[in-house]
C-alpha cells in the first residue's frame, strides 16, 4: 500500500519509506507471527426458536402499534427467507405477491445480483406452512404491508411516522435497520404454556408479559443472524447441502429453470424445518445448547453476574421446559406432575391448572415463594420440584392469603397480591410480602 502511494506521488528512492532498512525488518517480523496464524471465521449467532414464536404472536397481537407488527413479519420473512439486511433493500413492494403455497418476491438488487452482476434478480419464497406457532402470521402481515401507504416503495420496509401508524418514503440505513432489530429483539416475550393441540400432532405456545431478554443482551445477534437460521437448522435436519444452499441462494443462477427448481426446494424446506421444530417437543433438535453457551460466556466476559446469566438462560429454555411438562415421547400427554413433599409423599391427585396458586419449597422443607400458574414462566416440577397446593381455605378476601410463604414471585404479582387476584377488588392485601423474581 505505501509502495503504491509513494510510486503515485512521484517519491524519489532516498525518500521512500519502502526502502527504509526498519520499515522493511518490522514488516517481515509482523508478516513472520502472522502467516502460521489462520485468521478466525466469525459466525453470527444462532435466533432461538423461542424468538421467532414471540415474532409471529407480535404479528397477529392487534394491540401493538401497526408499524411494530409489520416490522416482527418483516424480520421472519427474511428469516424464512435467508435474506441479508441489504437484500430487503432491493425487495420492490408491488412485486411481492401471496398465493396458496406461500410468498413470494424478487430481490432487485443486492450483493450478489443487479444490473452489473451475473445473476440479474434472485427470486425468494417463503412456505406458507413456515410457522411455529400462528399458522396466519404470513398473510396477516402480508396485509398489512398493503395498508399504510407507500405501497410503492423500493424496499422491503420504510421507516415508519412519528406514531408508527403509517410508513413513509424513506429507506432505512443499515445503522437504522440494526437498531430496530435490536428493539424488536429487545420487545421479544417468553414464551411459556404448551398445549396440545385437538390433532395431538402439534404443541402451540403463549406469549407472557415477561421479556425474553434481560436489557442488553439483545446486543449479542447480528443482523446476519437471520440468514444463517434455516441453513443451520436445514443441516440438523439431514436437508442436503445443495437444497440448503439453493433455499439462501448461494450459488444462485438466473435460468428459468432453476428459478422453478429453487422455487420448490425452498418451500419444502422451510415447510419441513418448521414441522419439525413443532414437533420437536423438549428435544433440543436445533442445538440451541451449544448457542446458550456461547451466549453465557459472551455475557460472565461483559461481567455479568452468575445468577443474572442463570436466569437470562433460563427465559430462553423456557419454551422447551414447558414442552418438558406438557409434551412426553410421540407428542403425547403424560399423567400430570403432583406436588410432594419433601419426605417424597404426594400431596393431592389433583393436576395442576393455569391460575391454580403454589408455593413453591425450597430444601429443607421451608416455604418459599408464592407463584400462580400460567402468570411466569416458571414450570412445576421442572423449575422447582417440591411445592404445594394452595386450597381455597388458604384465600380469604379480608386476610388474604393465610398459608405461610416468605416472599411473591414478582413476574406473577407485579404489584403485589391484590384483593382481584383472589376475587375482590383492586386493593392490596399483602403490601407487606417481599417479592422476588428468582428462579427457586
Amino acid at each position: 500500500m505505501i509502495k503504491f502511494f509513494e510510486k503515485v506521488g512521484a517519491q524519489s528512492d532516498e525518500c521512500k519509506l519502502v526502502n527504509d532498512f526498519v520499515v522493511e525488518s518490522v514488516a517481515e517480523v509482523v508478516l513472520g507471527l502472522t502467516s502460521d496464524a489462520p485468521a478466525v471465521l466469525r459466525k453470527a449467532p444462532q435466533l432461538p426458536s423461542c424468538v421467532l414464536v414471540s415474532w409471529e404472536h407480535m404479528v397477529m397481537d392487534g394491540t401493538l402499534t401497526f408499524y411494530r407488527r409489520l416490522y416482527a413479519w418483516s424480520k421472519l420473512v427474511r428469516v424464512w427467507s435467508c435474506m441479508r439486511s441489504s437484500d430487503a433493500l432491493g425487495v420492490h413492494a408491488d412485486k411481492l405477491s401471496l398465493t396458496a403455497d406461500g410468498l413470494h418476491g424478487v430481490i432487485m438488487q443486492s450483493k450478489t445480483s443487479g444490473k452489473t452482476k451475473k445473476v440479474a434478480v434472485l427470486h425468494f419464497h417463503v412456505a406458507v406452512d413456515s410457522w411455529l406457532s400462528e399458522k396466519g402470521w404470513l398473510s396477516t402481515g402480508f396485509a398489512l404491508s398493503q395498508q399504510g401507504g407507500a405501497t410503492g416503495r423500493r424496499c422491503l420496509l420504510t421507516l415508519p411516522t412519528e406514531d408508527e401508524s403509517a410508513l413513509t418514503d424513506i429507506e432505512p440505513s443499515f445503522m437504522q435497520s440494526c437498531t430496530a432489530s435490536r428493539h424488536l429483539m429487545a420487545s421479544a416475550k417468553t414464551v411459556v404454556s404448551g398445549l396440545v393441540m385437538p390433532d395431538g400432532a402439534e404443541v402451540c405456545w403463549k406469549s407472557t408479559d415477561i421479556p425474553l431478554l434481560m436489557p442488553g443482551v439483545q446486543t449479542y445477534w447480528q443482523e446476519h443472524s437471520d440468514r444463517a437460521f434455516l441453513s443451520t437448522c436445514g443441516r440438523a435436519f439431514d436437508i442436503s447441502k445443495e437444497d440448503c444452499d439453493m433455499a439462501g441462494r448461494w450459488g444462485a443462477k438466473d435460468s428459468q429453470s432453476y428459478v422453478r427448481v429453487s422455487k420448490q426446494v425452498t418451500l419444502q424446506t422451510q415447510a419441513k424445518v418448521a414441522a419439525a421444530i413443532r414437533n420437536a417437543g423438549a428435544e433440543d433438535v436445533l442445538m440451541e445448547e451449544d448457542m446458550l453457551c456461547e451466549l453465557e460466556r459472551f455475557l460472565l466476559g461483559r461481567s455479568w453476574d452468575k445468577q443474572l446469566v442463570n436466569e437470562q438462560l433460563t427465559r430462553l429454555r423456557s419454551m422447551r421446559a414447558a414442552a418438558a411438562v406438557v409434551t412426553g415421547p410421540d407428542n403425547v400427554t403424560p399423567s400430570p406432575i403432583t406436588p410432594v413433599s419433601c419426605s417424597g409423599e404426594e400431596l393431592v391427585n389433583e393436576p395442576l391448572s393455569k391460575g391454580s396458586w403454589v408455593i413453591s419449597l425450597a430444601r429443607g422443607g421451608r416455604e418459599q415463594t408464592l407463584h400462580r400458574i400460567g402468570s411466569c414462566y416458571r414450570v412445576p416440577g421442572l423449575h422447582y420440584l417440591r411445592y404445594s397446593i394452595l386450597d381455597e381455605s388458604e384465600m380469604d378476601l379480608e386476610y388474604g392469603i393465610t398459608a405461610t410463604y416468605d416472599k411473591v414471585c414478582a413476574d406473577c404479582f407485579p404489584k403485589g397480591i391484590r384483593k382481584s387476584d383472589i376475587g375482590g377488588d383492586s386493593s392490596s392485601v399483602d403490601a407487606s410480602s417481599d417479592s422476588s423474581s428468582d428462579t427457586d
